[in-house]
């Protein structure tokens, strides 16, 4: 009986790409598109860039690849590191909304990068890509429920990552077989309380997981072999407490005809997926008059969202982490922007005054309606004496780009999050020729004339 690694191999080196639809390729491209936006936003971050400084040595070979998306180039393992790991200090990148955690920022970088090592083109780097995002997606979907100190990022990445890196190093079924079963041997243990605690070694963790993945398929590539049925025997035990629920196959069945992609969650604010809700329901008391006349405010959410309810978040990363930071810094402002969750922000006296305010509850109804939807609630009471006691709001499901009210078209909205982001670093006309690269992705020769637009 083949295991699970052999299983996802067969799967991703079929013939499936030949009926993926023109609507698929186009979903594909656009998080592409989004993903190395905040790549090359995240990556001016200065911990990242210190990080670059000693994690990433410079490399001027015709395999090298473009790290930071900022003109240096560096090893194909460590270009990924770094761009996966600038693009989660942002907490922009889109999120899966089955499949526990985020597949495109961990799957991506790696792709890129190997790609340009190779000299490969855009349509097999596309199809790696999309392959490993989609089963990716679904061994997450397998092994999850994760255990709860555990982060989600980095843990069952490693295997996607190596799918992709396999796939465009042109190894054989057998050796792609042996990088997963190493894969997951190089995954992380991953730990929630960091994001809470603001301890940012947590945005590195997709970079670990880029990484490995590539560090996996280079050592199949040199006849380095893996444990039988590891992502049973060696990563399942490791991330849950219980037991495989079910086939472990059944989420792979429908692979090649039902895309993740094309219901992944391209979010609107700088946070965590689970304040997204939240701060749209805090949206609506933004003409509250006078904020000193409120007493309390309740926030009802999801029970695996309710945890994110830490009042006092000491930096940025804490407070993308913060039901009540959110909320608080929301009602105050007016709206929520990447600003919003910057150092500076998070200690102002009335955003922390405000918070201390907050408390968050799980709801039964909420969480019996996630994953397909992901809602919040929020009351908010003011002090006796005040015009109206009590006033509630509250969304049915978390608002992105693929759900918002606006009138403009998906692509639409993620061009102008794109260029919002990359306008600080690039030029106009260079961010449209990146725009176009990606859009037709398919057809760039070689990668490297996509990442030579980056420098």
């Amino acid at each position: 009986m083949k295991d699970l690694e052999s299983i996802i191999v067969d799967l991703a080196y079929s013939d499936w790409f030949l009926r993926v639809s023109e609507r698929t390729k186009h979903e594909a491209k656009l998080t592409i598109l989004d993903t190395l936006g905040v790549c090359a936003r995240g990556n001016q971050t200065k911990y990242i860039q210190k990080a670059a400084a000693v994690l990433a040595p410079k490399s001027n070979t015709e395999g090298s690849a473009l790290f930071a998306l900022g003109g240096r180039r560096t090893t194909a393992s460590s270009a990924a590191f770094i761009n996966a790991s600038g693009a989660a200090t942002l907490e922009l990148d889109e999120t899966l909304r089955h499949g526990g955690g985020h597949s495109a920022v961990q799957v991506l970088p790696a792709a890129i990068a190997v790609g340009e090592r190779a000299g490969s083109d855009g349509k097999k780097v596309l199809r790696a890509f999309l392959a490993s995002y989609e089963l990716g997606a679904r061994l997450g979907r397998t092994l999850s429920p994760f255990r709860k100190i555990l982060h989600p990022h980095g843990i069952w990445a490693a295997c996607a990552s190596a799918l992709a890196s396999s796939m465009i190093l042109d190894l054989s079924k057998r050796q792609a077989v042996e990088a997963l079963r190493i894969s997951c041997n190089l995954s992380i243990t991953t730990s929630f309380n960091t994001a809470f605690q603001g301890a940012t070694i947590r945005d590195f963790y997709v970079g670990f997981a880029s990484q490995n993945g590539i560090a996996a398929s280079l050592l199949a590539e040199q006849g380095v072999t893996g444990a039988r049925n590891a992502i049973l025997e060696v990563l399942h035990p490791l991330i849950s407490d219980s037991g495989i629920n079910g086939d472990p196959q059944k989420f792979f069945a429908d692979f090649g005809k039902v895309f993740y992609i094309e219901s992944n969650q391209l979010k609107v604010y700088a946070a965590c997926f689970s304040l997204q809700a939240p701060i749209e329901a805090a949206l609506k008391f933004t003409k509250v008059s006078d904020v000193q006349n409120i007493e309390k405010i309740n926030v009802y959410t999801t029970a695996l969202a309710s945890r994110l309810a830490r009042k006092d978040p000491q930096n940025a990363l804490a407070a993308k982490f913060s039901i009540p930071y959110a909320v608080a810094s929301t009602i105050l402002a007016g709206d929520s922007i990447m600003e919003s969750f910057d150092d500076d922000h998070v200690q102002q006296r009335a955003v922390q005054n405000l918070s201390k305010k907050v408390s968050v509850f799980a709801d039964d109804e909420l969480t019996k309606k996630a994953p397909g939807k992901w809602g919040s609630r929020i009351e908010v009471f003011l002090k006796k004496g005040s015009s109206g006691s009590k006033n509630i709001a509250g969304v049915e499901d978390t608002i992105t780009m693929r759900s918002n009210k606006s009138k403009d078209k998906l692509e639409t909205q993620i061009l102008k999050k794109f260029r919002a982001l990359v306008s600080p670093i690039y030029p106009k006309k260079q961010e449209r020729d990146i725009e176009e690269k990606i859009l037709n992705f398919e057809r760039i020769r070689r990668v490297r004339d996509l990442t030579d637009l980056l420098l």
